[in-house]
């Protein structure tokens, strides 16, 4: 048999691939969180793997340039790592080098399922995979909502950003007229009402703003209006719907145990003063404003580097010096290798072109999503341009307060929704120019 063969006689198989590719993408969302980050991120690679063979060892021309930023990010950080362990330069490596991996995983997963509707409602029953466990620890035991905040999140977890995503999505898909799971009117009920309510019961700030975010997304598209009135009005009836749920929820929280409550409000009027960059030398004060006392030992270690590590950074495998030892778990440390403020991670690390490279990557993700979604008025691609404003205005938010991308394994949901997104825009983009007709050459004179 020719070379390759065997993978085309295996793909010619009469397997209903989109299934697979759904059930793939779903153990994409869910592996980090059911197996930790580190399995999780290997078994999302070797979904990118399987992606890539039934591309017959080839990918998507577009693929090649959305990843090329991050080798370079990596190239950066790789000047200064050999004065660094091997161990910490591997882990860094990993926190940077899974980026790509989430990105190109999402955006092969839309390739290969195709259309938007059908790769929606993938990331929606991942999404309710995700908050039923969640929710039904709360029904098998009631006494955890007598638990503090911290307690709570502790046991029975911080959420998830896909929750926070998917009820807005399924809204702006209805809004767009974009068919998800219209078929399956209690499936996508279910979806968003256990999405809601894992996303109160998450008392996550982060996610509750991404939220927010991803509502907001189509002022910034600015699309075209073109859907029906009766429509309209069946899409707000939903979002009515995610609202009261809303309200529900919070006010049955606050009948639960009012401390819950109570703490999470103090924790979002804290937010801007617990960001705020500066030195705390009151231990109570340092606990209640940790990620402003790291950034400020962040800001601090890279000013004290040469001008050329202020550019590039002293290299993966880098850790910040807190000048104190603080007890994280059963152990005391004084070098961390993670931020919560990913920019302040980059800009140790990678130095000030690493950390402009980081934001220029999704400034450019803006400004295409805003492009296209302003020159069409085809649903789909309006959805996605939405759906990447929304991901990528959460992710340079995360990166701020939780690191973003370069967490373990908190946003890569967002990451994997992002990809596919920018998937259905690449193809928009691409199917505009197959339209625009090429312009003739002047005709030689006789």
């Amino acid at each position: 048999m020719r070379e390759g063969g065997v993978v085309e006689a295996l793909f010619s198989l009469r397997v209903p691939w989109t299934r697979v590719w759904q059930v793939g993408l779903v153990v994409a969302i869910v592996a980090p969180h059911v197996v930790g980050p580190s399995v999780g991120s290997v078994v999302v690679a070797g979904l990118g793997g399987a992606l890539v063979l039934a591309y017959y060892f080839s990918v998507p021309r577009r693929l090649g340039g959305l990843l090329a930023p991050w080798a370079l990010l990596l190239l950066i950080g790789s000047i200064g790592a050999m004065q660094h362990p091997t161990s910490d330069v591997l882990r860094d490596v990993w926190y940077i080098g899974k980026i790509p991996i989430v990105l190109g995983v999402g955006y092969l997963f839309a390739a290969r399922i195709g259309a938007l509707s059908t790769v929606l409602a993938t990331y929606a029953v991942g999404a309710l995979c995700l908050a039923l466990p969640h929710v039904l620890q709360f029904v098998v035991d009631p006494s955890l909502l007598s638990l503090s905040t911290g307690t709570l999140r502790n046991r029975v977890g911080a959420g998830f950003v896909l929750t926070a995503f998917v009820p807005v999505v399924l809204w702006l898909a209805r809004r767009e007229g974009v068919p998800v799971l219209e078929k399956q009117p209690w499936l996508w009920k279910a979806c968003v009402g256990l999405s809601v309510l894992s996303l109160i019961l998450s008392f996550s700030r982060t996610y509750a703003i991404c939220l927010i975010l991803m509502a907001l997304s189509p002022l910034f598209v600015r699309q075209v209006r073109a859907i029906r009135s009766k429509r309209q009005a069946s899409v707000w009836r939903r979002a009515a719907l995610v609202v009261l749920l809303l309200g529900v929820g919070v006010g049955w929280m606050q009948f639960a145990q009012q401390s819950n409550l109570v703490q999470f409000v103090d924790k979002v009027a804290n937010s801007l003063v617990e960001i705020t960059i500066q030195n705390q030398t009151d231990p109570e004060a340092r606990n209640e404003n940790w990620r402003g006392f790291e950034m400020y030992r962040a800001v601090r270690q890279y000013a004290e580097g040469s001008p050329v590590e202020r550019l590039v950074g002293t290299g993966l495998g880098t850790k910040v010096d807190l000048g104190i030892r603080i007890p994280l778990g059963d152990r005391y440390f004084r070098y961390i290798p993670l931020l919560h403020n990913g920019y302040g991670m980059l800009l140790v690390k990678t130095g000030l072109i690493g950390a402009i490279l980081y934001l220029l990557v999704f400034v450019q993700f803006l400004r295409r999503a805003r492009h296209l979604g302003r020159r069409t008025t085809h649903g789909e691609t309006r959805l996605a341009a939405m759906i990447c404003v929304g991901c990528t205005l959460s992710v340079l938010l995360a990166t701020l307060v939780i690191s973003g991308l370069l967490n373990p394994y908190a946003m890569d949901a967002a990451g994997l929704l992002l990809g596919s997104s920018l998937f259905v825009l690449h193809s928009a983009e691409q199917a505009r120019r197959d339209s625009t007709p090429a312009q003739a050459s002047p005709s030689a004179a006789p």
